[in-house]
């Protein structure tokens, strides 16, 4: 009797930012050391190139979805709001635009993973993961290199008190949940 081979473990990198963007060190070179070394299928999703430019890189243009092929590895990106300028609510709505885009025309194309990656840790975002975890059994995981609610209070974006205590607590609300949900947590340092 012949037995079933297993198959392999897919996994879905969830980032605002991917190559060819800077700052996106653990993007394209893990999702090929995945593949390459442990057998992994690795897939991308992720917003067409704006950072830090805060306008869409050359070569690239607003399409409702796109593929590319980089690496070897299917990267399938999506629109945003692109800006990286000195408006927080400019700044808010490139965030909201990418996780409205990735919910709506992205989940719907995506291979259904087993573990869902997302590294840029912006709340947003991780919103997406928790809802593709919660639509298909996938684990998600993490990476944080920036804190939260700290990296937009700190910031100088937020000038009124009243409102900065707010934002923390919705914030840090926010991520704690999102936090006890993961299967795991890795940090930079």
């Amino acid at each position: 009797m012949k037995e079933k081979a297993e198959r392999p473990v897919r996994v879905l990198f969830l980032t605002i930012t991917f190559q060819p963007e800077p700052g996106t060190m653990h993007g394209l070179p893990l999702a090929t050391w995945l593949r390459d070394r442990r057998g992994y299928e690795v897939e991308v999703l992720t917003a067409i190139p704006w950072y830090p430019l805060g306008r869409f890189y050359p070569g690239y243009r607003f399409r409702w979805f796109q593929r590319e092929v980089m690496d070897g590895v299917n990267v399938m990106r999506v629109p945003l709001y692109p800006s990286h300028d000195t408006s927080a609510a400019r700044r808010i709505w490139t965030y909201v635009s990418f996780m409205l885009a990735a919910i709506f025309l992205g989940i719907p194309r995506i291979r259904r993973p087993d573990v869902v990656y997302y590294f840029d840790n912006l709340p947003t975002t991780g919103a997406v993961a928790w809802l593709i975890g919660k639509l298909t059994g996938a684990r998600t995981v993490q990476h944080i290199a920036d804190l939260w609610p700290d990296t937009v209070t700190e910031s100088g974006f937020v000038r009124s008190p009243r409102l900065k205590r707010w934002m923390e607590g919705v914030l840090n609300g926010w991520i704690n949940f999102l936090y006890r949900r993961h299967a795991l947590i890795t940090v930079l340092s």
